[in-house]
């Protein structure tokens, strides 16, 4: 009898230590929670038990002290729409963004000119004459591109290339590899000679190679070559800037929905920078660089794009 009336008295005891050391957390643990809301202290919350009132959190106080925290929580299924109530009128500044007024769209923003037509044809010299620089970008006719606009080295010859229109200055080409014998032929009966070219090799999303059919190796970039005049009797001398950029560029494919695929931006800064004589002055009328088979609806600063008119 007296071995169980100390037992009991053993039992009393632990289970009066164990409710003091839970009030005792119980304390703690709220007075942890007000400094979590009310003195800004940083915790570090970390869900363990959810169910649909309540959420059981653990919570660290600066000290590595962890004690767990019972809290309501909302369960907010992810499928469902979300709303976001607007105030009423006036609306506050803060819910506004301040954009630019609207105005209409200039058709030729100063220092560019814009023009749609049949360049095969068509006489060049009614977009300006005495042009430095002379970018085309044929839609030359290839297994893959074979609609009636595109054009063979026949017809790329018949272009009315004369001293009027580029006395002195540099023409660039896009040419396929397959036509790279017959273009420089052509631009040698026009006076050029071949000085340079750039080469952009072309990519997929996937960081792969285009791979176009030809016929002895697949096609993976287009090359941009330099013409420059050749006569003796020239006017004047071309200032050319030499420059540090490289002669090709691995960048991915870009947009294909014209006569021919959008090309590189960097091709545009090389031109411009070994031509500085060519940058627009608003001091002057006069744009220097002439831009053919250009993107529908292109508009560049210092440039006349003329575009393939399509009927």
């Amino acid at each position: 009898l007296e071995q169980k009336k100390k037992k009991e008295k053993k039992n009393k005891e632990s289970n009066s230590s164990l409710s003091n050391s839970l009030s005792n957390s119980n304390s703690n643990s709220t007075s942890i929670s007000n400094s979590v809301s009310y003195a800004n202290t940083h915790v570090n919350m970390n869900t363990t038990k959810q169910s649909k009132r309540s959420v059981m959190c653990e919570i660290s106080d600066p000290h590595g002290h962890v004690f767990t925290v019972k809290r309501r929580a909302k369960l907010i299924d992810p499928t469902l729409p979300e709303y976001t109530r607007i105030p009423p009128p006036p609306i506050p500044i803060s819910w506004a963004k301040i954009i630019k007024p609207y105005s209409e769209p200039v058709k030729d923003p100063i220092g560019s000119k814009y023009y749609e037509c049949d360049i095969v044809s068509c006489d060049l010299e009614t977009f300006g004459d005495s042009f430095t620089g002379i970018l085309m970008d044929p839609p030359w006719r290839t297994a893959e591109l074979n609609h009636s606009y595109a054009i063979t080295p026949a017809q790329f010859s018949k272009l009315k290339i004369n001293e009027k229109l580029i006395p002195n200055g540099i023409i660039f080409c896009w040419v396929e590899k397959e036509y790279i014998p017959e273009v420089v032929q052509i631009m040698r009966k026009w006076g050029f000679i071949y000085i340079e070219n750039f080469i952009w090799v072309k990519k997929n999303v996937n960081n792969t190679f285009i791979r176009r059919p030809s016929t002895f190796f697949c096609k993976t970039k287009s090359t941009l070559m330099f013409f420059r005049r050749c006569d003796d009797e020239a006017p004047g001398s071309l200032e050319l800037r030499h420059q540090r950029n490289p002669d090709v560029e691995f960048q991915f494919t870009q947009n294909t929905c014209g006569l021919t695929e959008e090309k590189t931006e960097f091709a545009y800064h090389i031109i411009e920078t070994l031509l500085p004589t060519t940058h627009f002055d608003e001091n002057s009328t006069s744009i220097k660089l002439l831009e053919l088979w250009s993107q529908k609806n292109s508009i560049r600063k210092g440039w006349v794009t003329v575009a393939q008119k399509i009927l």
